[in-house]
């Protein structure tokens, strides 16, 4: 390999000969070079924030979809289901019913007054079954607390 700056012979790893640079590095060394700390230290800050970036639009993606597409129903102690119960359910598209929902609630929007309570609950789309919850009971529409 030539020189770049004055032209003469030099090994053939070597970037430029000894005259020009009595410390020559060879491409190898020069390549090995130890990247500053602080490019180490705002590579790491950079990949950190794209991590949680991208946690924070997965975990806001995940909870608008829980949102829209399904429903707390709480079902309080009665004598049909003395423990009660909270389900989390399937809304099927239909986002008119309330994120939080009960029996009390859907007896109202029904008409007929010959509809039971079993008739109400949507036991065909329950995804989970949680123990009764006063605190899911009272958010939802005419949710008001039993009186012993």
């Amino acid at each position: 390999m030539t020189c770049p700056k004055c032209g003469k012979s030099s090994p053939a790893d070597w970037i430029l000969c000894e005259e020009c640079m009595p410390n020559a590095q060879t491409k190898k060394s020069a390549r090995s070079r130890k990247i500053p700390e602080s490019y180490q230290r705002r590579k790491r800050i950079r990949h950190t924030f794209r991590y949680i970036t991208l946690s924070i639009t997965l975990l806001t993606t995940l909870m608008a979809i829980f949102y829209f597409e399904c429903e707390f129903y709480t079902i309080p102690p009665t004598d049909l289901i003395p423990e009660g119960a909270t389900l989390i359910i399937w809304r099927n598209g239909d986002i008119s019913e309330p994120f939080f929902n009960s029996p009390d609630g859907a007896m109202s929007k029904v008409s007929t007054e010959d509809t039971s309570l079993l008739e109400v609950i949507p036991t065909d789309r329950t995804l989970l079954e949680l123990p009764y919850s006063e605190f899911l009971y009272l958010q939802s529409p005419l949710g008001e607390t039993q009186e012993e």
